[in-house]
């Protein structure tokens, strides 16, 4: 597994729905290795377009969506609003 704190997570402006561009990236080289939509809808936290880097395993992936963006870059703001995360890769699959 990764060393999560090598990593630090970004977003941009949300939409209407309150959905908007999500970014994780290496700290040292700025590089990203996430990139996806993410927002609140019925207590899921969806992430979409879900673009990673190849060297990322699904383990990984997760790791950094969660630990990094979610509770990290966030500041946990979405424990008590979300009850589950689902994500899907931009080619519409899903791990």
């Amino acid at each position: 597994m990764i060393d999560i704190h090598q990593y630090e997570g970004a977003a941009g402006d949300v939409d209407d729905a309150g959905f908007g561009p999500i970014f994780v990236q290496h700290r040292e080289t700025g590089d990203e290795v996430i990139r996806g939509i993410g927002g609140l809808r019925d207590r899921v936290f969806e992430v979409t377009e879900l673009e990673v880097d190849d060297a990322l395993t699904q383990q990984d992936v997760i790791a950094l969506v969660v630990l990094v963006f979610l509770f990290h870059f966030t500041d946990d703001y979405y424990r008590g609003k979300a009850d589950r995360v689902s994500l899907s890769w931009a080619d519409g699959s899903r791990p």
